[in-house]
This record gives structure tokens, C-alpha cells and sequence, in this order.
């Protein structure tokens, strides 16, 4: 039976070396990732991983973009989603690559039984 839960975003920011956003462990708790939202200034890959296992991955190109504007990010984005992490463990997403700047964050909401 659930008993209560919470809403939740962690953010990262990088510079050349990508970024990863991770909601640490919850003692008895599951984290779900409801989003995803993320900037890259070249090519990356999208990493979304329940613990140390990757549950989604996802190739970006920049040159694919179809609108430019005037602000940086969200420039990909995976909303929606009902992506339940295991009981007690961290949930995390990453940018794996980047030129100067990038940056990840995810949303979601923490159950506990």
C-alpha cells in the first residue's frame, strides 16, 4: 500500500566532459522519472539508468535540429514517462558529451510502502 510520496528534480550542469543528474537512494523508497530534459552543444548520447543498469539511451544530433531560439535547453526532452526505479535505489540520467556546455535534469516523484 502506498503511504505517502513526493515530487522531485535534480539538475546538472557540465562543461566538456557531459553531466549527469542522479536522485540518490531512498530508504524504502522507488523513485519514478516522469521527465528528462536535456542541452548539448554536439552530438551526445542520453542515458537513463535505475541504478547501474541503463533503461533508456537515446542518440541526439544537433544538426537534426528543426527550430533554433534564444534560449540553450531543453533542447531534447522525454516527457510522459512512468519509469519506476527499484525499491531503495538511485535513478540518474546523463549527457555523455559535450564542447563547452551542457546540461541534464530530471523530474519525477518518490513512492514509499
Amino acid at each position: 500500500m502506498e503511504m505517502s510520496g513526493n515530487n522531485w528534480y535534480v539538475t546538472a550542469a557540465g562543461t566538456n566532459a557531459g553531466a549527469t543528474a542522479t536522485k540518490a537512494a531512498a530508504t524504502g523508497g522507488i523513485h519514478v522519472i516522469t521527465d528528462v530534459y536535456f542541452f548539448s552543444d554536439k552530438d551526445c548520447t542520453l542515458l537513463v539508468y535505475d541504478g547501474t543498469t541503463v533503461v533508456i539511451e537515446a542518440e541526439y544530433d544537433i544538426s537534426n535540429e528543426v527550430h533554433t531560439t534564444s534560449w540553450t535547453y531543453p533542447k531534447g526532452f522525454i516527457t510522459g514517462m512512468n519509469l519506476q526505479g527499484t525499491l531503495s535505489g538511485a535513478v540518474s540520467a546523463t549527457v555523455d558529451a559535450s564542447t563547452a556546455d551542457c546540461r541534464i535534469t530530471i523530474c519525477g516523484f518518490t513512492k514509499y510502502y
